[in-house]
């Protein structure tokens, strides 16, 4: 994992890290605040967890101290590389009535990481 390259900050008296694929630009200004934000608000309360064990409250009350970071997160994703655990979903079947041995009796919802889910909404939302 390269959380390091996500910081929103380099350490005073440290090198600047460098990128594990080569050259790439080191900021993006596509993912504003006010897009941030707008993804955040868009989340459902008392939707299941993400991978991580997160829900879509802890992003909702925690706003305030997120949309800064996640917008950084997000940015540099963009202009970097798209981190390969935010590919990773989990597609759970739910029955929804008739016979169980029948696909059609099933809905599925992909369960993931609520980082994407925003990322997509912003995406999607421009």
């Amino acid at each position: 994992m390269y959380l390091s390259f996500f910081l929103p900050y380099d350490i005073p008296g440290q090198p600047l890290l460098p990128h594990p694929h080569g050259s790439h630009p080191r900021e993006s200004t596509f993912f504003t605040p006010r897009n941030v934000i707008g993804a955040i608000d868009r989340l459902q309360i008392g939707k299941a967890q993400d991978h991580d064990g997160l829900v879509g409250e802890y992003f909702i009350y925690a706003y305030e101290i997120l949309f800064p970071l996640l917008g950084h997160i997000f940015n540099r994703a963009m202009c970097e590389y798209f981190p390969t655990s935010w590919t990773e979903h989990t597609i759970v079947p739910i029955f929804k009535s008739g016979d169980p041995m029948i696909l059609s009796s099933y809905r599925t919802i992909m369960i993931g990481h609520y980082s994407v889910k925003l990322y997509g909404s912003i995406l999607e939302s421009q």
